[in-house]
């Protein structure tokens, strides 16, 4: 094999050695991005909308039993306010994947608003002794609203688990991977590099034994 022929193999086999891991980073680090968005947007967004839910939901007690004791424009107005905050924020989680939890959410919701909306029918009818009465009824159902929060949190605390565990496997695979590829493109290099040499040495060498036989009279 001619000297420029190992040249030219010895390059090729070295770019293709490095150029194989490098590509498989590029792989493992585009889906290691896909897992960092994940983690940032949705079950960020989710996190977030829970806790403005737990708020919305403690709020909603708060302002009935206050509307009830002391009734008021104002009051009613933030009822209204925290009914509203529940629905966007409880149909965020919905669409954040999170619909088959959510679901004893919703209905724990849309019976508290039910329930809101009649006591406020009873306060307006001047009834405040059968409002109080029907708030005492419906005030586990506030509890309940909250502890059903609890699957959600659950779920999200671990899909987001799931999404850290993968990326911490995605970036190991693709250090070790590397790192491997690295070893090995050396190792061929070093090789190739000495069998180039030969290419080089070896004439040389025939030469100046031939040179010494001629020298000796032979």
């Amino acid at each position: 094999m001619t000297v420029r022929a190992r040249l030219t193999l010895t390059l090729t086999a070295v770019g293709t050695l490095l150029i194989i891991p490098a590509l498989f980073a590029i792989d493992r680090l585009d889906a290691l991005r896909g897992v960092a968005i994940e983690l940032r947007g949705r079950h960020a967004a989710a996190s977030l909308a829970l806790g403005r839910l737990q708020v919305a939901f403690a709020e909603l007690d708060g302002y009935t039993r206050s509307f009830v004791a002391a009734p008021g424009p104002l009051l009613r107005l933030r009822l209204g306010e925290a009914l509203e905050r529940s629905r966007t924020d409880l149909g965020l989680l919905e669409r954040s994947g999170y619909a088959g939890y959510a679901r004893s959410t919703r209905t724990q919701l849309d019976s508290l608003e039910a329930d809101i909306a009649r006591i406020t029918r009873l306060v307006d009818a001047g009834r405040i002794e059968d409002a109080t009465a029907y708030l005492d009824l419906v005030k586990p159902r506030f509890a309940a609203a909250q502890r059903s929060l609890g699957a959600i949190a659950d779920a999200i605390d671990r899909r987001s688990g799931y999404a850290a565990r993968r990326a911490e496997r995605i970036s190991a695979s693709a250090t070790t991977a590397t790192l491997a590829a690295l070893v090995t493109g050396l190792g061929a290099a070093l090789i190739l590099g000495f069998w180039t040499t030969r290419a080089f040495t070896a004439p040389i060498h025939r030469l100046r034994h031939a040179m010494a036989r001629v020298a000796a009279g032979e």
